[in-house]
């Protein structure tokens, strides 16, 4: 989808975003004016977003039902809004995972991002993850041309079960690990082929699903 949800509440603003393969979900508190639901295109929040690095204070928003604006004391930036009802994705974060993990989030990029370099791009840049012995997470990626990679890493806590063999898109799990700033990472796996729920520890605001790929 080429739109971002904004859900606006009286002490809250809810964002949601997918494009089927992957879904982010972020929770800010806000004092709102504004009551509803819009939808923003994604260009429109870039361009939002390079205009507020720089800016500091607040930022007023004003919702019409075509029309959203965002206003500083020095940039006002209009935008049209995407006719239509969004998804309800509630029901896409399984309360009951069969495996759930934590694991140090710079260390777990670093790997991601090591692997990256030899998944072959015409496998979604495939990289596979593995729980060895109960207590290590596995790390692989391969290229006929350049060879494979493999890496394992600590498991600081586990719960569930430790039969754990599942791939992912790597450059959609850098995406979201980039955003997370804590220092530690949970993952909720609910099977081989079901979507994994990332969540960084302590920050119950934020949260990203990924949808497997097939290894072959």
């Amino acid at each position: 989808m080429t739109g971002v949800n904004m859900l606006f509440e009286e002490t809250k603003l809810t964002c949601v975003a997918t494009n089927s393969h992957r879904l982010a979900w972020r929770e800010l508190p806000i004092e709102s004016g504004v009551s509803g639901a819009f939808i923003v295109p994604s260009t429109s929040l870039h361009e939002l977003s390079k205009l507020m690095q720089n800016t500091t204070g607040m930022i007023k928003i004003f919702a019409t039902d075509r029309y959203i604006v965002f206003k500083t004391n020095s940039t006002t930036l209009y935008s049209r809004l995407i006719e239509g009802n969004y998804p309800n994705v509630a029901g896409l974060f399984a309360k009951n995972a069969r495996t759930m993990i934590t694991v140090n989030t710079k260390q777990l990029l670093k790997g991601v991002d090591r692997a990256c370099l030899f998944a072959s791009e015409w496998k979604n840049n495939n990289v596979h993850m593995e729980i060895k012995d109960g207590l290590k997470l596995k790390i692989t990626s391969n290229s006929s041309e350049i060879g494979k990679i493999e890496e394992t890493q600590p498991i600081n806590k586990l719960a569930g079960e430790t039969d754990l063999s599942i791939s992912l898109d790597g450059s959609f799990l850098i995406d979201a690990l980039k955003a997370i700033k804590e220092e530690e990472i949970k993952i909720s796996f609910g099977g081989t082929m079901r979507p994994i729920l990332m969540e960084p520890v302590g920050n119950n605001s934020y949260m990203h699903l990924i949808s497997p790929v097939r290894s072959y």
